[in-house]
This record gives structure tokens, C-alpha cells and sequence, in this order.
């Protein structure tokens, strides 16, 4: 497998059509009360995927040549800057490569700062919440989280990768209010809802220049409250699901009116955020939820539909097309197929060019107006 502009590109191309497929699916409650939410974090893993793995396959990756305006932008790109041997590609990727390192580095700072602001803090460690909060965690089958009730927030949150850390604002829950709150921030740390989270934000912070990636982050963030959702109603009554709604509807009410300052909204998990509209579609779910036996069958063929479109993303390549003069291009007789990622050049400071093609030497010399062509399309020329 390799890695070339061309597959990083169709990656990035591909992942956002994935992004865009997400958000219209996610933004669909009919569709998430009926499928539920099993086929979106399915699109997430792919998307995902996709952008870390932008990879060619051999002998199933088909290179489609394209003339016109793909040429013309790859000549641009390819195009010296006049200083030194640097290109304009060059250029882009050092911005890239910088964007990146310094997003990485701000994340790593203040995360930092919020794990020391964390430790100033001094944890709850008798008391009802605090007996609640280790029996809903043996319950689960989780370590005991380390409680801190805070002014400084305006609603519940759980973070901690490796132990569960349970943030709770001062607000008047009811003893069986207080239990639900409790059960969702730790069913989000049992599902390494955290670690997802902490995936998502690195793809943003890698591919940062690509604002499709931060509705990404929005959308699975909603994403996983829903799934978490539907994991502590499973085997619920409906009486126990108003509860739970109430919890919800409250928590909403005293964010929406209050001003404070949360915490890293990347490092934690909260029971509902100040988004209204994301919060309301997650009630109007649980008001519509009903028993009833999905369709695996159904489940399982939109599974095996986004399993093909994202094979399919990797089938095919786009590159700049171009007609290599015949006589350049045999070996032993045999005419072969050439592209940047397979071939490159070499001086022999003659005024002539070798061509090499997976390592090999391809038989005849490239005259310089020949290996000129071959630049601007992308060929590497190598010392």
C-alpha cells in the first residue's frame, strides 16, 4: 500500500461526502427512531478511517487520468517557487505539517491546565451523591469515580481517561433525578465515549484546514449522548423514561439561563449542553420510543451499504492525465504504464534523463524537453 498526494486528496475528498452524509442522517429523527443509532457511529468509524488510512491498493486502486482543470491545478502546485528547489505543493505542505503541530501542542497545553485546575479541586468522599455515585459504579461494573461539585459549571460532565471523573453543579436534583445524572456520565466513561471523542479531536486538529471536520465533531458528540441515551432506557418503563426527560428538560433550563464557564468541552461528556435543538431531539427520541423489534435485516443491509461505499472510495484514484511519447515509455519491447507514484527521474548530467519505474530502470534515455513534461506532471526527480 502507498500514500500519495493524489490518495491523501481523494481521502479528504471522500471523507467529507461521509461528513455531509452524517449530519443529513443525524439531523433525520424519524430516521434515528427507527434504525437508532447504531448506523451512524458505523459512518463515524469510516470516516475516520478513511482519513487516517488514505491509502492506494494494489491491484484493486484504478488510476483515472483527467485533463483540463486538474492538470492545470497540479502544474500550478508543481509550479518552482524560485527559491531554492521548492515548489508551491512544497509550501502547502509545511503550512499543513506547522497548522497541525501547533493545534496538537495547544491541545496538549490545556489539557494540562484542566487537569491541573481539576486537582485544586477538593473531591467528594462521604455523603449521599458520593454513596450513589459507588453504587451506580459497581452497578456498571466501572471504578468509583472521584466526584467534584462544583459552582463553576452549569451542568453534569465525566471525564478521565483512566479514571472516571464525575463534575457536578450545584443544582437542586432530586434524589432519583441525582441517580440518572450519575448513570449517564459513568455509562459514557464505559463506553470510552471519552476515547472517541479524544480520536475525533485529533482528526481535527490534523486535518484543520478542512472545516467539514468540526461538523464531525459536533455531530458525533450528539451522536454518543443519543446512543447513551438509549443504553440507560433499554429496559426501562415509560414512567422512568418521563424521569429521565424531566432530568434533561431541567438541565437544559439552567444552562440556557446561567453564564458560567465550562470546562474543556473536548475532554468531557456532558448531560446537556446549552444547544436546545440537540437536547430536544434527544427528548422528542425518548418520547417516541416504543417497543419494538428493529429490523435487523434492515440494520444490517444499510450496514453492508456503507461497508460498499467505502470500498468504493478506495477503488479508484484521480490524477492528472497526460500522453507520454511512446518511444520513452517501452521495456523489452513492451509498452507500460507509468504514473508519478510508480516512477520517477534521474539526471545523468548528459542533458539526458533515466526513468525508472518500481525501482527498475526503464530501458532508452529521456531527452531533457521529454523529462520537462514529465516534471510538470508530477514525476519526482531524483538525485
Amino acid at each position: 500500500m502507498a500514500v500519495s498526494p493524489f490518495s491523501l486528496l481523494m481521502a479528504v475528498l471522500w471523507s467529507s461526502v461521509f461528513i455531509l452524509l452524517l449530519f443529513c442522517l443525524r439531523k433525520s429523527t424519524r430516521f434515528l427512531s427507527i434504525t437508532g443509532v447504531g448506523p451512524l457511529l458505523f459512518l463515524a468509524g469510516g470516516i475516520v478511517l478513511r482519513c487516517f488510512f488514505p491509502v492506494e491498493i494494489p491491484y484493486f486502486t484504478q488510476v483515472i487520468g483527467l485533463r483540463g482543470v486538474v492538470a492545470s491545478v497540479f502544474r500550478v502546485l508543481k509550479a518552482p517557487l524560485g527559491i531554492g528547489s521548492f515548489l508551491v505543493l512544497d509550501v502547502i505542505w509545511l503550512l499543513w505539517i506547522v497548522g497541525t503541530l501547533l493545534l496538537l501542542g495547544r491541545f496538549t497545553w490545556r489539557y494540562w491546565r484542566f487537569s491541573r485546575r481539576l486537582r485544586a479541586y477538593e473531591p467528594l468522599e462521604e455523603g449521599e451523591i458520593w454513596e450513589a455515585a459507588s453504587k451506580t459504579a459497581r452497578r456498571l461494573g466501572v471504578p468509583s469515580p472521584k466526584l467534584i461539585q462544583t459552582s463553576s459549571i452549569d451542568t453534569p460532565q465525566v471525564t478521565g481517561f483512566f479514571k472516571p471523573v464525575v463534575l457536578l453543579p450545584v443544582f437542586p436534583y432530586t434524589e432519583e433525578e441525582q441517580d440518572y445524572v450519575l448513570l449517564h456520565e459513568l455509562t459514557h466513561w464505559k463506553n470510552h465515549d471519552l476515547w472517541v471523542k479524544l480520536c475525533v479531536e485529533l482528526l481535527c486538529d490534523c486535518f484543520w484546514w478542512n472545516p467539514l471536520v468540526y461538523l464531525l465533531k459536533k455531530d458525533l458528540s450528539r451522536v454518543l449522548e443519543m446512543k447513551c441515551d438509549a443504553a440507560i432506557l433499554q429496559g426501562k418503563s415509560q414512567e422512568e423514561a418521563s424521569v429521565y426527560e424531566e432530568v434533561l428538560l431541567k438541565t437544559l433550563v439552567f444552562t440556557q439561563n446561567s453564564q458560567k464557564e465550562n470546562f474543556v468541552p473536548f475532554t468531557v461528556l456532558e448531560l446537556a449542553s446549552s444547544d436546545s435543538k440537540a437536547v430536544l431531539q434527544r427528548i422528542q427520541l425518548i418520547m417516541e420510543r416504543k417497543p419494538r423489534c428493529q429490523n435487523k435485516l434492515a440494520l444490517a443491509a444499510l450496514g453492508l451499504e456503507f461497508s460498499l461505499l467505502l470500498l468504493v472510495s478506495y477503488s479508484f484514484l484521480v490524477q492528472p492525465a497526460y500522453d507520454p511519447p511512446s518511444s520513452e515509455m517501452s521495456m523489452g519491447g513492451q509498452a507500460t504504464v507509468i504514473d508519478p507514484s510508480n516512477t520517477y527521474l534521474r539526471d545523468n548530467k548528459d542533458g539526458t534523463y533515466s526513468l525508472y519505474q518500481n525501482g527498475k530502470e526503464v530501458e532508452g534515455d529521456v531527452e531533457k524537453e521529454g523529462a520537462a513534461v514529465l516534471l510538470q506532471q508530477g514525476f519526482e526527480l531524483r538525485s
